[in-house]
C-alpha cells in the first residue's frame, strides 16, 4: 500500500522526539497543518470542482505573489 508511505512521511515530519509515535500534542500541530494545507487548496480550487487546474493554480500564484 503506497499511502502507508505518506502517513509515515507525516508522522516523520512532526515526530519531534523521533520515536515513529506522534504524541497529542504533535498531533494536534499535524492536524493544524492539515487544516492549512485543506485551506490553501480550497483558495487555489476558485470552480469549487475538487480538483485545481493550471489556470486555476496560475491565478492562485498571481495574487499570492502580488
Amino acid at each position: 500500500m503506497k499511502d502507508i508511505h505518506v502517513i509515515i512521511q507525516m508522522i516523520d515530519m512532526f515526530d519531534v522526539d523521533k520515536t515513529k509515535q506522534i504524541s497529542f500534542e504533535e498531533f494536534q500541530q499535524l492536524w493544524a497543518y492539515l487544516g492549512n494545507l485543506r485551506d490553501a487548496f480550497n483558495q487555489f480550487d476558485v470552480d469549487k470542482g475538487g480538483a485545481i487546474d493550471a489556470q486555476e493554480l496560475t491565478e492562485g500564484n498571481y495574487y499570492i505573489c502580488n
